[in-house]
């Protein structure tokens, strides 16, 4: 019942779709659509971190590093860095600054 990739790009052109902004929002994800991205010259990557990602993960750092390193090399194929996504709940500002520096 699932379409593959490919499958769903063709489908895209068929409707005509000329380009696609792929989005990625983890680490696994965003491996996933840089690859997708260098086999299909109409698809471009969008890679950030949700936030909700960012107050679970304490190795942040790490993932900021590892996402600046995959810009670095597959530059020609990003189209968006950034956030991705939106907070389900709302938290006081002192919160959030210490968070989100």
């Amino acid at each position: 019942l699932y379409l593959t990739v490919d499958q769903i790009i063709k489908n895209a052109h068929d409707a005509g779709v000329e380009k696609i902004v792929a989005v990625a929002m983890s680490s696994i994800s965003q491996e996933r659509v840089l690859e997708i991205a260098s086999r299909h010259s109409e698809v471009f990557a969008s890679l950030g971190i949700h936030p909700e990602e960012v107050k679970m993960n304490e190795k942040i750092e790490v993932q900021l590093n590892s996402i600046t390193e995959l810009i670095k090399k597959n530059k020609q194929s990003i189209c968006a860095i950034g956030e991705i996504g939106h907070r389900l709940k709302f938290e006081p500002p002192v919160i959030l600054k210490t968070r989100y520096r």
